[in-house]
């Protein structure tokens, strides 16, 4: 061999094999036997496979062997997984594989998990997984991201873990006002249990002596008046035992008067007779 033909202009250091002139090395940008073939316009450092041509990487912004599509617009520093496409991590207020979903709104810098989607810190006055509950009344307005309690206490006229809870203030005239709804209360209660056992006794009595009319429910008239029934009563007995014993006295006078009247007729009898045989 005398050596006597030029290498390609595109390998590498101009080496190239003595019998076949196959470049040993290609410069950047080319592949191919004789390095004669330029590599995929987006392969970082416009580096490919010296055989295949395929990108060993890609420039920012771009995927797949050849480095001819595009990565997701929200990838941070526009770089995604050259197989998949997949953002390698997200610009703020976006997450998920190609970082088109937005961040909870109250998410603290609207920064969440890329994955999940929940927010890892909240704003001042939210809480919850993803920021969306409001914190109650809290001094300083945060609280517990996990459960929404005040860490640092209550502002005034709240209470309770959350400080949702409305403190009450009951002056002294709320107070006496309280007591004399509540004694109020009390006495009706009372008034109702006591006409509905007057109407039960009323009724007891009704179905005994007649239908009788209520006028007055006061327990002390009741009473005076179960005592009035019961004189009365005795009274009535008394009457009618006098009246019985006058009517067994009148009975017993008849009775004598009409055996002294058949005696008188039995003597006249006997006279009659006797002068009737004389004669």
């Amino acid at each position: 061999m005398k050596c006597d033909r030029i290498c390609s202009s595109n390998c590498e250091n101009n080496i190239c094999t003595q019998y076949k002139g196959i470049c040993t090395a290609c410069k950047p940008r080319y592949y191919g036997n004789t390095c004669n073939t330029s590599c995929p316009y987006n392969c970082k450092g416009t580096i490919c496979n010296q055989t295949s041509g395929l990108c060993s990487a890609c420039d920012p912004g771009f995927f797949g062997h050849n480095c001819s599509m595009s990565c997701a617009g929200h990838c941070n520093n526009d770089e995604c997984q050259q197989n998949n496409g997949t953002c390698i991590a997200c610009k703020p207020r976006y997450y998920g594989d190609t970082c088109t979903i937005s961040c909870p709104s109250n998410c603290k810098g609207n920064t969440c998990n890329q994955t999940s989607g929940l927010c890892i810190v909240c704003v001042a006055g939210f809480y919850g997984s993803k920021c969306l509950k409001s914190c109650g009344n809290c001094q300083g307005v945060s609280c517990d991201k996990g459960t929404g309690d005040c860490t640092t206490g209550c502002t005034d006229g709240w209470t309770g873990n959350k400080c949702d809870n409305k403190v009450v203030i009951i002056t002294n005239g709320d107070s006496a006002v309280g007591i004399g709804i509540g004694s109020g209360v009390v006495i009706l209660a009372l008034v109702i249990v006591i006409i509905v056992l007057v109407r039960r006794l009323t009724k007891k009595r009704s179905d005994i002596t007649g239908p009788a009319h209520m006028t007055d429910i006061s327990l002390s008239k009741i009473a005076k008046e179960l005592k009035q029934k019961q004189d009365n009563t005795y009274d009535e007995i008394a009457t009618y035992n006098k009246e019985q014993t006058i009517a067994q006295i009148l009975h017993n006078e008849a009775t004598y008067e009409q055996l002294g009247r058949r005696e008188v007729e039995i003597s006249h009898i006997y006279e009659t007779t006797n002068t009737d045989k004389k004669t």
